[in-house]
């Protein structure tokens, strides 16, 4: 079992809070438990990346974008301890009452103010349990078609009963790759660890779960001409070439470091990158609820990538996450 002992309150949104879990004790249910691994889970809950919600309404479920709270849709796969549920309903527990479910990776809630209204904007990173691992160690797609540092990012604007929200996906290169040996500053050794014919039924299965779970997808790629990336370039390219088109997903490739070096970045984006998204942005949207009326439904998600989806997607996630706050912020 696991007990959070310190937390942090993050905000409020509507009816709910979010809290940070800065400290968890585990009481191990079997004597023959590893403690040093117990110790060792307990630290990881501790580190500032865990949180979780409460109440949980209709209202408002930190485990899903405001587009379906109150739709009795679960998205387990950012629920990070989802496997002690099983254990406890097969003694007939009831875990709405004893489980909070914590997600992993960022809040941030912020007041402002427009004029006499007062508004929460919100900001939430959701990091899929799926294929769960370090750097280095966790690459490219698994068999199931979940790949490595898959997050959703959700950003939120909520004034008094409305909402406005926009979500945007990021996750590696969905082929079979890795990076073997040790790794150098700089020097990144990758390599292709199946062939094509052995990779395309897992990246399939990745872009039939994205279209599931969040409609058409633009992918966005902003690998470079390096000779590591531009393997990983190439062969995203011959895999969507042959993505049966029921999957509505679509690539566009930009080297944004050769774009942007030694110029704005916003401005290079907004010259070269938008034009090439933004028939995809007004085709699907964003959400927009208006005292409980929906205005607006995003039908379709942009899904970026880098090298390790950190420093390059953090960039272009902000520029389309500003550009559509601003769209909607007018209506």
């Amino acid at each position: 079992m696991v007990f959070v002992t310190e937390c942090q309150s993050v905000g409020k949104v509507l009816d709910a809070e979010v809290f940070r879990i800065t400290q968890a004790t585990l009481l191990p249910l079997s004597s023959k438990a590893d403690l040093e691994l117990v110790l060792e889970v307990g630290k990881l809950l501790a580190c500032g990346q865990f949180y979780f919600s409460h109440p949980n309404t209709a209202l408002f479920d930190l485990l899903s974008p405001a587009q379906i709270h109150g739709a009795g849709k679960e998205q387990k796969h950012f629920c990070w301890n989802r496997a002690m549920y099983p254990y406890l309903e097969r003694f007939g527990i009831d875990c709405k009452k004893w489980l909070y479910r914590i997600i992993c990776g960022g809040v941030q809630i912020h007041t402002v103010y427009a004029g006499d209204k007062q508004a929460k904007a919100c900001l939430f990173s959701r990091l899929s349990c799926e294929r769960a691992g370090t750097r280095f160690h966790v690459r490219g797609v698994n068999d199931e078609g979940h790949v490595a540092n898959f997050v959703e990012t959700e950003l939120a604007i909520y004034v008094d009963s409305s909402v406005a929200s926009f979500v945007q996906t990021r996750g590696l290169v969905p082929v079979f790759w890795d990076q073997p040996g040790i790794q150098s500053a700089g020097i990144e050794h990758i390599r292709l660890s199946r062939g094509y014919r052995c990779s395309q039924p897992a990246f399939e299965k990745h872009f039939e779960w994205c279209l599931l779970h969040y409609g058409p997808q633009l992918c966005v790629n902003l690998l470079g001409s390096k000779e590591h990336e531009q393997m990983l370039t190439s062969s995203y390219q011959d895999h969507m070439k042959d993505l049966n088109e029921l999957y509505c997903a679509d690539l566009v490739c930009f080297d944004y470091h050769s774009n942007c070096k030694g110029n704005s970045a916003q401005a290079t984006m907004q010259a070269k990158l938008l034009p090439k998204v933004q028939p995809f942005l007004e085709a699907h949207s964003y959400y927009l609820n208006i005292d409980g009326e929906v205005k607006k439904s995003q039908t379709g998600t942009v899904r970026t990538n880098c090298f390790d989806c950190l420093d390059r997607t953090n960039s272009v996630q902000g520029f389309f996450g500003l550009h559509v706050t601003k769209t909607s912020s007018q209506y």
